[in-house]
């Protein structure tokens, strides 16, 4: 069964439809960025009463001044160390638990208290030297978008160019009836 090139096209175009609207949660991407706090953070070590690190274990953190408020979930390390940076001054609770029957528990009261200017023993913190170069991964949309388009128009072009058989077209044999 031989097509027509307008078929053809209109197959292709909708194809390319297809493709698109079918990956377009991975061609409407975005890219990532990083940022430096300076906010204070803290860490804390779970353990069992012989010093064995509490390896790996699920640690949760409420708060402040309210110990049915989730706001944030994660695992210690390997040494059992957790770190999170407070929103808030007040009572936080973390929690650590192994899953083998061994949950610890600690509250920690966090008061921000701002150095002011002449204070002794007190020196402003020092800024790590970071490159916050937040453009890495930003072009990455325009370039899938133009490499789809890329790809569509060399396929029409190919077919315009090598689909088309040379010399005269024959007509398919028709029976008498």
């Amino acid at each position: 069964m031989k097509h027509s090139f307008k078929t053809l096209m209109v197959r292709l175009f909708l194809a390319f439809l297809l493709l698109f609207f079918v990956e377009a949660g991975a061609l409407m991407a975005h890219g990532v960025i990083w940022d430096y706090s300076a906010k204070p953070s803290y860490g804390i070590r779970f353990s069992y009463d012989d010093d064995t690190p509490m390896m790996y274990s699920e640690v949760k953190v409420y708060g402040p001044d309210d110990s049915t408020k989730l706001t944030q979930t994660g695992r210690t390390d390997a040494d059992g160390n957790f770190g999170f940076v407070p929103s808030a001054d007040g009572l936080w609770l973390l929690t650590s638990d192994d899953n083998n029957g061994h949950l610890a528990k600690a509250e920690l009261t966090i008061k921000s208290q701002a150095p002011t200017a002449g204070q002794e023993g007190q020196a402003a913190p020092a800024q790590p030297n970071v490159n916050l170069d937040k453009v890495i991964g930003q072009a990455t949309k325009p370039l899938k978008i133009g490499l789809v388009v890329s790809i569509f128009l060399n396929l029409a072009l190919g077919y315009q160019i090598f689909g088309k058989k040379k010399g005269p077209s024959q007509k398919p044999e028709t029976s008498p009836s």
